[in-house]
């Protein structure tokens, strides 16, 4: 696990810890942290407090980025209902999946310094066959950012849920979620 600063400890605004969160979501969410941490080993990270919503995830971001179907169309073989789902999804608290990991508040990324990766999720949605849906966005900088959004694709087996699919859904610069978020 990486060491973060102590500023941005103070920062943190919730300070509940995963007693609320469903156990699934919690294993979905540390999950999909950990590939995007062993992909862009930052020093510094932190995750948003909130869960990216669907008006967000549909901005269209970078040029000849069309949010509509990008992940029925990069997660080959994916529910079509589970991305409609995602797609209607509101912000909400995103409660703390890991002790460990500093949850920042929008005003507490504005505040962060430049090097700090910001990790934003969405909600995860499920089916009842065992499938689920999650989208991250991972961002370094404060108003036009390098960014990136991801889909991850998970399915139940044995009682665990292992990743199924992972794919890149966008890059480049563009103002980060927790910007976009203001309007939203």
């Amino acid at each position: 696990m990486r060491i973060i600063p102590a500023f941005i400890l103070f920062a943190v605004i919730n300070t509940s810890f995963a007693e609320d969160i469903n156990p699934d979501d919690s294993a979905i969410y540390q999950a999909a942290l950990k590939t995007i941490l062993n992909h862009e080993q930052p020093a510094h990270f932190a995750v948003w407090s909130q869960t990216i919503n669907a008006a967000t995830i549909l901005t269209p971001r970078v040029p000849r980025h069309a949010p509509e179907n990008q992940f029925v169309d990069a997660l080959h073989g994916l529910p079509p209902a589970l991305q409609k789902q995602l797609l209607t999804e509101q912000r909400a608290p995103l409660l703390k999946f890991d002790s460990a990991v500093a949850f920042l508040d929008q005003e507490a990324l504005l505040k962060a310094a430049p090097d700090l990766v910001a990790v934003g999720f969405s909600k995860i949605v499920y089916d009842r066959q065992h499938n689920a849906l999650l989208y991250a966005e991972v961002c370094l900088g404060k108003n036009e950012a390098v960014c990136g959004g991801e889909g991850y694709w998970f399915v139940q087996s044995g009682g665990a849920w292992k990743l199924k699919q992972h794919a890149y859904l966008f890059g480049g610069s563009t103002p980060p979620f927790w910007r976009l978020g203001l309007a939203n």
